[in-house]
Protein backbone atom coordinates (compact mmCIF):
# COMPACT_ATOMS: atom_id res chain seq x y z
CA UNK A 1 0.00 0.00 0.00
CA UNK A 2 1.09 3.25 -1.16
CA UNK A 3 1.21 5.91 1.78
CA UNK A 4 0.25 9.71 0.68
CA UNK A 5 1.36 12.63 3.55
CA UNK A 6 -0.19 16.43 2.56
CA UNK A 7 2.96 18.36 1.92
CA UNK A 8 3.21 22.75 2.90
CA UNK A 9 1.03 23.50 -0.38
CA UNK A 10 -1.89 21.26 0.25
CA UNK A 11 -0.52 18.56 -2.39
CA UNK A 12 -0.11 14.81 -1.45
CA UNK A 13 3.12 13.79 -1.67
CA UNK A 14 4.04 9.89 -1.82
CA UNK A 15 6.34 9.08 1.05
CA UNK A 16 6.87 5.04 0.62
CA UNK A 17 5.94 1.85 -0.13
CA UNK A 18 4.21 -0.17 3.37
CA UNK A 19 4.81 -4.33 3.52
CA UNK A 20 1.27 -5.14 4.65
CA UNK A 21 2.67 -7.03 7.64
CA UNK A 22 4.25 -3.90 8.93
CA UNK A 23 0.53 -2.21 8.96
CA UNK A 24 -0.22 -5.40 10.48
CA UNK A 25 1.70 -5.74 13.32
CA UNK A 26 -0.22 -4.12 16.13
CA UNK A 27 -3.15 -6.40 15.16
CA UNK A 28 -1.11 -9.85 14.35
CA UNK A 29 -1.18 -12.36 17.11
CA UNK A 30 2.09 -13.14 19.08
CA UNK A 31 2.62 -16.70 17.39
CA UNK A 32 1.95 -14.79 13.72
CA UNK A 33 5.48 -15.06 11.77
CA UNK A 34 6.93 -12.61 10.21
CA UNK A 35 10.03 -13.14 7.38
CA UNK A 36 13.24 -11.32 8.38
CA UNK A 37 13.45 -8.91 6.13
CA UNK A 38 10.01 -7.08 7.63
CA UNK A 39 10.73 -8.14 10.98
CA UNK A 40 14.28 -5.50 10.24
CA UNK A 41 11.44 -2.78 8.74
CA UNK A 42 9.47 -3.31 11.84
CA UNK A 43 12.56 -2.89 14.17
CA UNK A 44 14.35 -0.70 12.17
CA UNK A 45 17.34 -2.33 12.63
CA UNK A 46 19.43 -4.07 9.71
CA UNK A 47 19.86 -7.45 8.91
CA UNK A 48 23.07 -8.29 10.88
CA UNK A 49 22.03 -6.55 14.10
CA UNK A 50 19.12 -8.93 13.96
CA UNK A 51 21.24 -11.90 13.42
CA UNK A 52 23.35 -10.78 16.57
CA UNK A 53 20.32 -10.38 18.67
CA UNK A 54 20.04 -14.12 17.74
CA UNK A 55 23.00 -14.99 18.64
CA UNK A 56 22.71 -13.64 21.81
CA UNK A 57 19.97 -15.23 22.37
CA UNK A 58 17.29 -12.16 22.67
CA UNK A 59 15.48 -13.31 19.62
CA UNK A 60 14.71 -16.77 18.81
CA UNK A 61 14.52 -17.28 14.77
CA UNK A 62 12.12 -19.87 13.62
CA UNK A 63 13.28 -21.92 10.34
CA UNK A 64 10.66 -22.94 7.94
CA UNK A 65 12.83 -25.13 5.02
CA UNK A 66 15.36 -22.63 3.87
CA UNK A 67 13.67 -19.29 5.29
CA UNK A 68 13.98 -17.67 8.47
CA UNK A 69 10.89 -16.40 10.31
CA UNK A 70 10.33 -14.45 13.49
CA UNK A 71 6.93 -14.74 16.04
CA UNK A 72 5.15 -11.43 16.49
CA UNK A 73 5.90 -12.31 20.08
CA UNK A 74 9.68 -12.58 20.06
CA UNK A 75 9.96 -9.66 18.08
CA UNK A 76 7.43 -7.18 20.17
CA UNK A 77 9.61 -8.08 23.48
CA UNK A 78 12.85 -7.32 21.51
CA UNK A 79 11.50 -3.70 20.64
CA UNK A 80 10.07 -3.12 23.96
CA UNK A 81 13.09 -3.91 25.41
CA UNK A 82 14.97 -1.71 23.32
CA UNK A 83 12.57 1.30 24.36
Amino acid sequence: MMRTMPDLAGTEKHIMKIHPAVEQFDHAPDSALVSLATACTIADQSRATMYRHHKAGRLPFVKLNKSTRIRVGDLRRLIGAAK
